[in-house]
């Protein structure tokens, strides 16, 4: 785990794949280069068969001089192909009957060149290649950019393998972050490394005491409230002139009762070394660590519940995981105190 944050280190994957772009189209330059120099030192063995020892590469220049025969075949067919013939309509037949074996003949030469580069370059690779000084010269050069291809392909594979190790962790951290709400792999690993560091916050600290975390939070309480269901006032009626009304009578149904979040004000939750607090515009409140009993948490909030009172402090915020890992980490360090 680095101890980058996430920008930076997408910052860093970005360089590195460019980078390892750059190096492995360097790779793939060396690599041409070195086996055009040892095919053209091949090559030139070959049209100087008398001038080397060619006995160890026997049966490699045998099948290499069977492919330069089938080059010059296939170049002299298909030039009789297209020799004209005089005629116009002749010339015409001739060119449509022959365009597959126009084809044919392509790929085949083709196939041929292939196999004949192949094959000259394993015998410049061979001892046998330094016999002949002209070859040998352009046999070393292609010694030499194959070693330097080497090198840059171990470069490439080293910028590869801490794309894969970064690229994973990326990976790691934005699940994290997408899970927790907050990249909680960085910071654990900061706080292994370093602890929290001091942050400004709005309570009035305490000697020896740091705050570590500061949050805009909401401080709610639950409260009930009671609705009557099924209530009638009655109606009333007066009875012909005498004056009097009559009244058929009222019930008051039945209560109900219902609870809510109230909200009590809003300011900021603090997390320091000693205590986890709220400083809100009317209110404030704080409790020590050592009173928490225990936190519950939900999406959108905490419920912290504390020694002598029944009913938990409930904050509304929006990186409740965040505070809770705060609150582990301030309660694992001082119980890890003498």
């Amino acid at each position: 785990m680095t101890l980058d944050p996430i920008d930076q280190l997408e910052t860093q994957i970005a360089s590195l794949q460019a980078e390892a772009a750059m190096v492995g189209k360097r790779v793939d330059e060396l690599k041409t280069a070195a086996e055009d120099k040892l095919a053209k030192g091949g090559l030139t063995l070959l049209a100087n068969r008398d001038k080397w020892d060619s006995s160890p590469v026997s049966a490699l220049v045998e099948q290499a001089q069977g492919e330069i025969d089938r080059t010059q075949r296939d170049d002299y067919a298909r030039g009789q192909e297209t020799a004209p013939t005089g005629s116009a309509v002749k010339d015409l037949w001739k060119r449509l009957r022959t365009y597959d074996d126009r084809k044919r003949l392509q790929h085949d030469q083709t196939d041929a060149q292939s196999h004949l580069r192949s094959l000259a370059i394993q015998i410049a690779r061979s001892p046998a290649a330094t016999t002949f000084p002209l070859a040998a010269e352009l046999c070393r050069q292609g010694s030499s950019l194959e070693a330097d291809a080497a090198s840059a392909e171990a470069q490439l594979f080293e910028l590869q393998s801490k794309l894969k190790s970064l690229s994973q962790e990326l990976q790691e951290r934005r699940d994290a972050i997408a899970t927790m709400g907050f990249d909680s792999l960085y910071l654990a690993a900061q706080l292994q490394m370093h602890g929290a560091a001091p942050v400004q916050s709005p309570l009035v600290l305490k000697r020896g005491e740091e705050a570590h975390l500061v949050l805009p939070a909401t401080l709610c309480r639950r409260r009930t409230k009671t609705q009557w269901i099924g209530g009638s006032q009655g109606v009333s009626f007066p009875i012909g002139h005498t004056g009097i009304r009559y009244r058929l009578g009222s019930f008051h149904g039945h209560p109900i009762q219902q609870e809510y979040l109230a909200i009590v004000d809003t300011g900021s939750i603090v997390v320091t070394n000693q205590r986890i607090a709220f400083v809100g515009n009317v209110k404030s409140l704080a409790v020590s660590l050592t009173k928490l009993l225990h936190v519950e948490t939900y999406k959108d909030g905490v419920a912290v519940f504390r020694e002598g009172k029944e009913d938990p402090d409930i904050y509304r915020l929006g990186s409740p995981n965040e505070l809770v890992f705060y609150l582990n980490y301030e309660l694992d360090r001082s119980a890890d105190q003498p």
